[in-house]
């Protein structure tokens, strides 16, 4: 079978963008060779690429009259400060939200692996309650085995079961975000009413914010977060389904 993207060399890559009437400059080599033609090309072209009078983007590919390499780099560069930016966010958020989830559950339920106990749950006869007790249960039992120092292998070893506050440093976003929609109602509360308190100290407003916001904002978040983590195009980025955001604009009095 024929190759339908053979291998191009750097110099046949740059021949493309000019044929296709790129203007190139001093610097392209040097990006294409630094990040590649994938990353950059095919990832921020659509821009600059010749439409009809429809919006379609015409075949074979032409770029419209005067659009540079440096302003497709530039884009590029753009979006990745972008992400860096988000990046600190996110994490400030989960770090925030970790914190929170494991300190009000412990509160709440300070029995020993209280955490994996279906009754700490608020519906826990349903399946997404057992898949987050097993997904924790399974985080243990992952880094137990590993063949290096961590947290978890040191409290097993030590006092034979980890506290929450220290498993939830090895779960993921997504596994925060199904262990807060699932614990018990109050909890719940409780740590939205910690995030209230966080919004009058930067804001210094009085808001109520509800569990339903916080559900909202997570859902966000994850998507986002694995999005900027994974370095993929952010600018345009949105989320063809999800929650309604009304109930966080109604939280945090936003008109628009």
């Amino acid at each position: 079978m024929d190759n339908q993207k053979p291998f191009k060399t750097i110099e046949e890559q740059i021949k493309i963008l000019n044929n296709r009437g790129l203007i190139i400059d001093d610097e392209t080599e040097i990006s294409l060779r630094q990040f590649g033609y994938y990353s950059i090309v095919n990832g921020y072209k659509w821009l600059f690429l010749s439409r009809n009078s429809v919006g379609k983007i015409i075949k074979p590919e032409r770029f419209i009259k005067g659009s540079s390499f440096f302003e497709i780099r530039g884009l590029y560069d753009f979006d990745k400060e972008l992400r860096s930016i988000l990046y600190k966010a996110l994490l400030e958020y989960e770090s925030n939200l970790k914190a929170k989830v494991s300190y009000i559950f412990c509160k709440n339920h300070p029995e020993e692996k209280s955490y994996l106990n279906v009754k700490n749950y608020r519906d826990y006869k349903h399946n997404s309650v057992n898949k987050t007790i097993n997904n924790l249960d399974n985080t243990i039992k992952k880094y137990s085995l590993k063949d290096y120092d961590n947290a978890i292998k040191h409290y097993l070893n030590n006092y034979n079961q980890v506290p929450l506050w220290v498993l939830v440093n090895f779960l993921t976003f997504g596994d925060i975000n199904y262990l807060y929609r699932n614990i018990d109602e109050q909890v719940r509360i409780s740590i939205a009413k910690e995030f209230s308190k966080k919004y009058k100290d930067n804001y210094n407003e009085d808001v109520k914010i509800q569990v339903e916001s916080l559900d909202s904002v997570n859902h966000l978040v994850n998507n986002f977060r694995n999005a900027v983590a994974h370095g993929e195009i952010t600018y345009y980025m949105h989320l063809t389904k999800g929650p309604s955001f009304q109930n966080i604009k109604k939280d945090l009095n936003l008109k628009t």
